[in-house]
Formats: C-alpha cells, structure tokens, sequence
C-alpha cells in the first residue's frame, strides 16, 4: 500500500500546484468582479472568465485508502462517499469494531449500511448540520476475526439484529479446530514457493493501475458465466433451495443458505480474476466457489444450529475423525468403544447413525463381525 502511494506522490503534487494556480487565477478574477461593483463599472468581461474557468478545475487524485479498522459508521461512509472506492474493515480483534461506539449507539444503522454495500445498492445520507453526500459504485471487503464469545454476543446484541437483518448471512464464517498442542518447532523452508507467488499476484494486482472517471468511480467490467459455468450454478441454486424446506437440510441456516448461489458466484469472480483470465466465468472457477460454499454451508450449520442437536454432531464429528486416523487398518463397532474417542454405546450407536444418514460410513457385514466402510470422498 505505501508502495502505490509514493507512486501517485509525483502525480498528486503536481495536481495540487495546478489547482493552486487555479484557485489563484479564481480569486484574482473575483477581486476583479468585486472592484467592478464598487466602481460602477461592467463586471461581465469578468464574470464570463470566470464561468469559463469553474468548469475548467483541474481533479486533484485521490489517494488510495483502502484499510480501515477503528472507523465509525460515519467516518467510513464519508470516506467511500469521497475517497477511494474501494476499502476494506479489517482486523483480527473484532472486538474493536463490534465495541466501538456506532455499533453500540446504533447497530442498526452501521448493518443497514453494510448490507447496502454488499448488495452495491447506493446509500444516501442527509444531514442538517453538515454536507449530505451519496454512496455508490463503491466496494467494501469486511474481515473479521473474533473469539466464539464475541460472535454469540454480536449475533444476541441488539435482539439478534445481526442475524434477523440479514448481515451476518452475508459473511463466510468459518471457525477452525484449534492447532494448540501440535504446533511443534519446525526450522522453516528456505522457500515458501506458493505463499511468494501468491503474495506477487497480490503486489501485481495492487500495482495496476486503476484512473477513476469523472464520477470517482472505477470503469469495472461486467463478468458473466460461460454456458457451461450457468448450468453448474443453476444446478446448485436449485439444490440449495430443495435444501429449504422445513425438513430440508439447510432448515436451521436458511438465511445463510438463500445467499449461498449469489456468494458462490462472487467467489468464482474473485477466483476468475485473481488467475489472470479474460472473458466469462469458467466452469472451473465455478466448480471450485461451489465446493467452497459448500464448506461455509456446513460451518455455518456447525456454529448456529440449536444446540440441543450440537452434542450428537460434535460426538459424530470426533468419531469420524477417529475412523480416518485408522486408515486402512479396518474397524468395528467394538473397537470403537475399547480404543475409540466414545466409550459409551448409546453415543456410539448415535454417531454411527448419523455418519450413515450423512453418507461417510456403511457397515458391512463380514462374518461374524461387523466392519466400518469409510466414504472414499470423506476426507
């Protein structure tokens, strides 16, 4: 960032000078038109150089700001009104933002805008004491990492307001399994190959140069699927909504899942773009946003779903991660509560049921014993 900074440097200071001189050039013509007043005499001659010269002010660059972290609901807004274009909310102790003032003053008000922008819906603000202005056209990427308990709080705050108001079925969660207690030292590579190319993909695509129009605004392309892309994601906008049903699968988690086809299509924007291709949106990108959104599906059902039917997930989810540690050694039921993580065979029993009905195990007769068949796709 401070690097495409100093590149525009020349040309801001340069464009700073002409409108000095401009604005020189404006105030000696308004001296004119105001001795002429005084005097008595005809002020047009001046008056037309002067409505000539308004309409030729030189622009003046913006400079890229494109991080914010401690920013108020206000201060963002002005700044995408009249800055950059483009910017992102950005930190990994949310607590920052979720406790600043405008969340607790008017949560409301700061989600209503964020969801304005994720829609890239245009947001007025009029104001009384100050300059009203108009959002639009404008980009804001929002990442956030928090702790468990600031996320049950953001989505209990203000009665819920970000999950009822439809924010927080517009983020990706995703919530990791802790790495504490095998993050032993290792010496590091001498070269992190893929982290350097895509940390250069990431330079180039900051270093190209983006003119705004007369308007502030980026001339953006308009990206569509290819033929073979679409009939991928219809395919799963229709399974998704199948999915939304009061039995369906997706029930607990339907504001996440109604907005998972139009995210996942966003992805294979992001996917199509970052790889340097031109034209529409292959099947390829879109394949991958779909496994993804898959992901973030099941991840958002993993943290919200009532927690009455957590216990049984969570014992299914260690039982399943058991059985792939044991690969390709073969396991039966037994083995499970003499050397496995459920020693008790009602929570076994339970959790083979459930890997059965999700498709991840079967169980397989093999003469006197039961055998455990593990999906090959689980992984």
């Amino acid at each position: 960032m401070t690097t495409i900074r100093k590149k525009r440097e020349p040309e801001r200071l340069s464009a700073l000078t002409q409108h000095k001189a401009w604005q020189m050039e404006r105030d000696g013509l308004l001296t004119q038109i105001k001795r002429t007043v005084y005097s008595g005499e005809d002020s047009d001659y001046y008056k037309d150089l002067l409505d000539d010269l308004v309409h030729q002010e030189p622009d003046i660059p913006i400079q890229p700001t494109l991080y914010f972290e401690d920013a108020t609901q206000e201060a963002l807004a002005i700044h995408l009104a009249h800055g950059w274009p483009s910017a992102s909310l950005w930190s990994d102790e949310a607590g920052i933002i979720l406790g600043s003032h405008s969340m607790q003053s008017n949560p409301m008000r700061f989600v209503a805008l964020l969801n304005r922008l994720w829609e890239g819906k245009s947001f007025a603000a009029h104001r009384k004491t100050s300059e009203s202005f108009v959002i639009e056209n404008r980009r804001l990427t929002l990442n956030l990492m928090m702790q468990p308990l600031l996320l049950n709080q953001m989505i209990s705050q203000a009665t819920g307001i970000s999950r009822q108001s439809g924010f927080l079925a517009r983020c990706l969660l995703a919530y990791p399994d802790s790495s504490m207690g095998t993050r032993f030292y290792q010496e590091p590579p001498e070269q992190l190959v893929g982290l350097n190319e895509y940390e250069q993909r990431i330079t180039d695509c900051l270093n190209q140069s983006q003119r705004l129009n007369q308007t502030g605004c980026i001339n953006l392309p308009i990206l569509k699927m290819n033929p073979q892309a679409k009939h991928l994601w219809i395919q799963f906008f229709n399974s998704i909504e199948a999915g939304l049903t009061a039995q369906g699968q997706w029930m607990e988690i339907k504001d996440f899942a109604s907005k998972a086809a139009e995210n996942a299509v966003r992805l294979a924007a992001l996917f199509h773009l970052f790889s340097g291709k031109t034209g529409d949106i292959s099947a390829e990108h879109i394949e991958q946003a779909i496994t993804l959104m898959h992901w973030y599906l099941h991840e958002a059902r993993r943290l919200l779903e009532p927690q009455s039917t957590q216990p049984d997930l969570e014992e299914a989810r260690k039982l399943l991660a058991w059985l792939l540690e044991q690969r390709p050694q073969t396991t039966t039921p037994r083995d499970i509560l003499q050397f496995g993580p459920l020693r008790n065979k009602t929570q076994r029993d339970n959790a083979l049921e459930m890997l059965m009905e999700h498709q991840c195990i079967r169980l397989v007769k093999n003469g006197n014993k039961t055998d455990i068949e593990i999906n090959p796709l689980c992984k």
